[in-house]
């Protein structure tokens, strides 16, 4: 399926497992390049880790729940 993502950026929320993690890797398979998010630094690196085969991956621990966290995860720069 082609949905036209090669090089966009996409940040997902909650994907260092199950639907996130699937979602992630249906994104990178189509050419994006995407952000891992979940509330574990562990479980953020190592997503990143396994899934960097496949594209181009950054990861941040932030748990969307916090308002100084979100600023965290807004402010990648």
């Amino acid at each position: 399926m082609e949905l036209n993502l090669k090089n966009k950026l996409v940040l997902i929320t909650g994907s260092t497992a199950g639907i996130g993690k699937g979602t992630a890797i249906s994104f990178l398979k189509e050419g994006a390049k995407v952000i891992i998010n979940g509330r574990s630094e562990e479980n953020v690196n190592a997503t990143v880790k396994e899934l960097s085969a496949l594209g181009t991956v950054y990861g941040i621990a932030a748990d969307v729940a916090d308002k100084a966290e979100c600023e965290k995860l807004l402010n990648l720069s």
